[in-house]
């Protein structure tokens, strides 16, 4: 009998340590992203402000523009798109670096056949409707219980034809490419080796975190367990990073270019018919998923730890705990009106 269990005692503290140590990894990869974005904002407002001080205007207009840009749409756009790009990409360079794999074994770039990425897509849409209604249905409960909204984030586009452009890229386009690569690239491939299901979970779970608020954080948990099973499904983050765009580009189109031109009524009975199309089209893609490609989902995992361990093991390391504590005292101090946006 000790020889029998001799192994697995080995084998599960050998894991429990390398899990731990990839929690602790990723936790340390995402605070350092969270201290580059406030290193990073803080540069680029100082450098502003030392321009304003030393550039002396010649006219009215160059006083002007110099007064109002640091406040501008365009100015947040310009320090969201560099912000977005370097703080999430180069601190998850950490995670492959300690835990002595590469990007390239764990971020999986492989072509997938169209009428998977097609299927996966529409999948991800579908849930979105579902992430959707839940974080309105939160954020309903929350105002009949406290009487006001809860906080999250808003963004504005801009009136000039350039910085629309601009805006999409910042909003839709960026943001798809540098949050896959980061969650469903780089975490959720150094979580892989502990079970698909458990990676797509813990990387969604990251993900809402991320997002900085509670509805957000309801609604991105939601959406990112679909992008994970992106993943999982065809071993790509290619259908991840496209589902992610199109999330991104059709709220822009709702809110910003159609929403404007609507009454409310009318943009109430806009959003509840197209999330109701896309749900139906998302519920029917996954559907077929199921059936053709569900293996890398019901896989089991090559691990002797069970989900409690794991899931222990991964929220409870250092790097992790102070990650988690921070996020979720940004959430109370946007709920209590210390922080806003």
């Amino acid at each position: 009998m000790i020889n029998n269990e001799f192994p697995y005692n080995i084998r599960a503290i050998y894991e429990k340590r390398n899990l731990w140590n990839t929690s602790n990894m990723i936790g340390l990869a995402l605070l350092a992203s969270l201290f580059m974005q406030i290193v990073v904002m803080l540069i680029m407002y100082i450098g502003l402000a030392i321009i304003e001080n030393s550039v002396v205007p010649e006219n009215w207009n160059e006083y002007y523009f110099m007064h109002t840009f640091g406040t501008s749409i365009e100015w947040q756009l310009i320090i969201q798109f560099f912000v977005s790009i370097i703080t999430l990409t180069v601190p998850l360079l950490l995670v492959p670096w300690g835990t002595g794999t590469s990007t390239s074994e764990i971020v999986k770039l492989k072509k997938v056949s169209p009428l998977l990425f097609i299927l996966l897509v529409f999948m991800v849409i579908g849930l979105s409707a579902i992430g959707n209604g839940a974080s309105i249905g939160l954020d309903f409960l929350w105002n009949s219980i406290f009487g006001r909204n809860m906080q999250t984030a808003v963004f504005e586009m801009p009136n000039n034809i350039f910085m629309k452009i601009f805006y999409v890229l910042a909003v839709s386009i960026v943001p798809a490419l540098v949050e896959e690569f980061a969650l469903r690239g780089i975490v959720l491939g150094s979580l892989r080796r502990y079970g698909n299901m458990f990676a797509v979970v813990m990387s969604a779970f990251l993900f809402g975190l991320m997002h900085g608020n509670i509805p957000q954080f309801v609604f991105a948990f939601i959406l990112g367990i679909g992008l994970g099973l992106c993943v999982i499904i065809s071993d790509s983050i290619w259908p991840a990073i496209a589902a992610h765009f199109l999330n991104n580009f059709m709220s822009i189109v709702l809110d910003d270019i159609i929403g404007p031109n609507l009454t409310n009524n009318e943009y109430i009975m806009m959003f509840i018919i197209y999330m109701a199309a896309v749900l139906i089209i998302g519920t029917i893609s996954f559907i077929i998923i199921m059936k053709k490609y569900r293996r890398p989902i019901h896989e089991k995992p090559d691990t002797v730890l069970s989900i409690g361990q794991r899931t222990g093991k991964f929220i409870t390391s250092p790097c992790m705990i102070v990650l988690i504590l921070t996020y979720i005292a940004q959430f109370v101090l946007l709920e209590i009106g210390e922080l806003s946006y």
